[in-house]
């Protein structure tokens, strides 16, 4: 081969290479809306002129206007759109009648809070990215998004909050997903339809399964109490993040909270209505409980629920391992919820416990099988209801005032500790069998009869801390350990254990057995 042929054979190979980059940079270049409204297919409107599809569409340039650019031929394609920060006022895209945006691989970044009008498609796999303090609003009053197909995932992402319109989000199979990474807010609103959000199959004349994953808020606002918070199949087995109940609406769908990872919060002047499950046969199971809201169950017919906390250690959600629920927790005409704390986690109860049911009232059960829960935090509430508690780890008071047996929590049994942390009164006035250690750090323990501890607890009492006993009699124990150190067998009282007992009865403890030679007093 010649030069001349050789040198030939380089420019062909240059000018394709030069065709393909050409190309390349035709169907995905990024193409500017210089700024106001006006139609997608607007050559005028576009800095490169028409608008070639599958490109990177990209509003704002913190000089211009903003304004609403509106769909007016067909489907638009694009691989992403990006919001930015206009001169003033904030973008939106919207259409004239049935116009469709699809949006592929590149998703959406909103550096500024904008607005899509009605319910785009998900083209593939994509990430919406929302900056700090940034809303991106999205869909119409009944759909959120359409077009998920099986297998693909929409990550909401960011530090900002995708607010979806309407509740609908329309899918093709049984394996879609929105994830919502941590910091990122999707706020779901019921809009002109009685649910909150709503899995439906691709044609909206079904319903459909709709995975939430992820380690995010999905804020719930209802905005009434008859509306359903799901509808649909709602999975949140592996959504590790917080459940924001921010609007008045039925839980009626508890099973895709089975797996007790994803955590609650119920917003102050909110309340959550438990309805129409029965016979312990359902379980509300969350990581943590927050908010100081309203829990309630009244169905007409009395039912049975179960509801379960702490299940991830009360890890989840930010909550570092403890999580306080200062609202109410009420039941009406003879329902009954039963709560189970398990998890290594703190759970707090600071708020009103009003599971009183009359003649059912013992089967509101209260059970400890793991980790810690709180009654008060150390103000004036805190409650667990009237019925039995069975304590099988820690069961901790801590108010500041009296709490009291009977009121503020029934009998206790278990195997558990029960701990007096507060700087008020905690008052036993029923007979608990729980054999588990009694602790008090701070405030009194105060009995009011001779049976109020068993005789297998262990009594520790600590410096600036006290044991009224309140009654006539001997109430018999294991064992008494002042300040970490166990006094030997025999019978104690306000005359024997200055500072640390008061009251008018005495406390026989059994072991450990005194030396020989040791005198002790019997009553």
């Amino acid at each position: 081969m010649n030069m001349k042929q050789k040198l030939r054979n380089r420019c062909v190979v240059i000018m394709a290479l030069g065709l393909v980059f050409a190309a390349t940079s035709l169907f995905a270049a990024d193409q500017n809306w210089k700024g106001g409204s006006g139609n997608w297919s607007d050559s005028t409107g576009w800095n490169g002129g028409t608008w070639v599809s599958d490109s990177d569409a990209i509003f704002g340039n913190g000089v211009d206007a903003a304004g609403t650019v509106t769909l007016d031929s067909g489907n638009i394609s694009v691989n992403s759109i990006t919001f930015n920060i206009p001169g003033s006022g904030s973008y939106a895209i919207g259409r004239n009648t049935t116009e469709t945006l699809t949006v592929s691989s590149g998703g959406i970044v909103a550096n500024a809070s904008a607005a899509i009008l009605f319910d785009p498609t998900i083209g593939t796999n994509q990430v919406w990215t929302t900056g700090s303090g940034k809303t991106l609003s999205i869909g119409t009053t009944t759909n959120f998004v359409r077009g998920f197909d099986p297998g693909e995932t929409l990550t909401i992402a960011g530090a900002g909050v995708v607010s979806a319109s309407g509740p609908k989000v329309l899918v093709n199979g049984t394996s879609s997903t929105i994830s919502i990474s941590s910091g990122t807010t999707l706020e779901m609103n019921r809009g002109a339809t009685n649910n909150v959000l709503s899995a439906r199959n691709a044609t909206d004349t079904g319903v459909g399964t709709l995975n939430i994953t992820g380690s995010g808020t999905l804020k719930l606002n209802a905005a009434a109490t008859s509306a359903d918070y799901f509808a649909g199949t709602i999975k949140l087995d592996s959504f590790t993040g917080l459940i924001e109940f921010a609007g008045n609406g039925r839980l009626t769908q508890l099973s895709g909270f089975a797996a007790g990872q994803t955590s609650g919060k119920v917003n102050s002047g909110m309340t959550v209505d438990l309805y129409n499950y029965g016979n312990f046969a359902q379980t509300l199971s969350l990581d943590g409980l927050t908010g100081a809201g309203k829990i309630y169950r009244a169905n007409g017919a009395a039912q049975n629920l179960s509801f379960t906390i702490g299940v991830n250690d009360t890890t989840n959600a930010g909550f570092g391992g403890t999580a306080d629920w200062s609202g109410t927790l009420e039941v009406k005409n003879n329902n009954i919820i039963r709560i189970v704390k398990k998890g290594s986690g703190i759970q707090i109860f600071s708020g009103t416990d009003l599971r009183k049911n009359g003649n059912v009232d013992d089967a509101q059960t209260t059970i400890i099988d793991g980790g810690v829960l709180q009654v008060g935090n150390g103000g004036t509430s805190g409650q667990l209801g009237t019925a039995e508690i069975t304590n099988n780890a820690t069961l901790t008071f801590k108010r500041s005032n009296t709490v009291t047996q009977g009121t503020d929590f029934g009998i206790i049994r278990g195997s558990g500790q029960v701990i007096q942390k507060g700087s008020g009164t905690l008052t036993f006035s029923y007979t608990n069998t729980y054999s588990g250690a009694t602790i008090v750090t701070n405030g009194i323990l105060s009995l009011a009869n001779a049976s109020c501890l068993s005789s297998a607890t262990d009594i520790y009492i600590y410096s600036g801390a006290t044991n009224n006993l309140a009654f006539l009699g001997t109430n018999t124990i294991h064992s008494l350990i002042i300040d970490g150190v166990p006094k030997f067998a025999g019978v104690y009282n306000a005359d024997n254990l200055v500072g640390y007992l008061t009251g008018g009865g005495n406390l026989r403890s059994t072991y450990p057995p005194a030396p020989k030679g040791t005198m002790i007093r019997v009553f």
